[in-house]
């Protein structure tokens, strides 16, 4: 269970927090499950969802190895995706 660690937590939110902050992505909502996160996000106009997704994925994972002192491979390959249609489908996939 990846995120039962707080260290691992912390750092995967900072990561989040970071991209968000660098404008790559709009950050509208999100949550960490012990072992995944479901995220609601625009990414910037020269961002693609693939890359932002990389970003936080792979942003999260090097900072996770510089912390344990080793190569760590936290995420599988791919995820899921959803357009959001309207504010009714917002709102589902927000609760």
């Amino acid at each position: 269970m990846l995120f039962q660690s707080r260290l691992l937590a912390d750092l995967f939110i900072e990561t989040l927090f970071c991209y968000r902050a660098n404008h790559k992505y709009e950050l509208h909502e999100f949550v960490l499950m012990p072992n995944h996160f479901h995220i609601l996000l625009t990414p910037a106009r020269d961002i693609t969802l693939e890359r932002a997704m990389q970003l936080i994925k792979g942003g999260s994972s090097h900072r996770a190895g510089q912390v344990v002192g080793r190569k760590m491979e936290i995420w599988q390959r791919g995820y899921v995706d959803h357009r959001i249609r309207n504010a009714a489908d917002y709102l589902h996939h927000r609760e």
